[in-house]
């Protein structure tokens, strides 16, 4: 059989994967998408679609979107212990997909051990911005400690910009706003085909309004929400909470 790349891409509450042709450009040769409960049943999920598609033996690499990378990876990486232990570390910046995608990465290096792994970070995209664009008004020990904008969407953003240059290299090299418009959606500004600033800041949740994200919201409301309506964090997450089972607020 041809040489294969499985791709997955591991959401809070579902996996989508994809076989490209290794051998031809990388065209797609299928692809799936499913509901799941938890990471376990995800691979699970990828295993069996796999089943009758395509050997072991053949699979010559696996991509991983990966939503963040915190702010030390600047650029799509191979996976290592290092790699993980990193992920791992910067964990509860991202609860909502970061254990997860590591679930899933754990769950290939058992299936296929020989197999390289790439990490393909949507945050990568935005690292090469001025600092200062970066920085919140807030002590900088903060920041140290990874308390910054990061940005995010920005595969799609990469995407994006390719297409861009291919269909309008003149304005691909100038300045423009790119929309990643979706149930989550956000703006990027990009100059010479580079971001310059996004919309979405520490989280996935800032920014635009979407479909369950409330987007930039004054401070002040949180804390009227907290002092007024006594909820605790958990309770602002709620998504059982708003607008009659979704939530407007802070669900990722």
């Amino acid at each position: 059989m041809p040489k294969r790349v499985l791709t997955i891409n591991g959401g809070s509450s579902s996996v989508k994967f994809a076989l490209f042709d290794a051998e031809s450009k990388l065209a797609r040769v299928d692809s799936g998408s499913i509901k799941c409960a938890n990471s376990a049943a995800g691979a699970d999920a990828v295993m069996q679609w796999l089943h009758g598609k395509v050997e072991s033996k053949d699979i010559t690499a696996i991509g991983h979107r990966i939503v963040h990378g915190g702010p030390k990876y600047v650029e799509h990486t191979r996976l290592t212990p290092a790699v993980l232990a990193e992920l791992r570390r910067i964990a509860p910046i991202d609860p909502t997909h970061l254990p997860g995608e590591i679930d899933l990465i754990e769950a290939m290096t058992s299936r296929f051990p020989e197999v390289p792994q790439i990490a393909c970070f949507d945050t990568a995209f935005h690292r090469g911005h001025d600092p200062m664009t970066d920085h919140y008004a807030i002590p900088s020990r903060y920041f140290d400690e990874g308390v910054r904008r990061y940005g995010f969407h920005g595969l799609s953003y990469e995407y994006i910009v390719s297409q861009l240059r291919k269909a309008d290299p003149g304005a691909a090299a100038g300045r423009a706003v790119l929309a990643h418009l979706g149930n989550g959606a956000s703006l990027c500004a990009v100059c010479d085909g580079k971001s310059v600033a996004s919309t979405m800041g520490f989280t996935a949740v800032d920014g635009l309004m979407m479909g369950t994200r409330c987007g930039a919201l004054d401070p002040g409301v949180i804390l009227y929400f907290l002092q007024e309506h006594h909820l605790s964090a958990d309770g602002i997450e709620d998504r059982k909470r708003w607008h009659g089972g979704t939530s407007f607020l802070l669900t990722m």
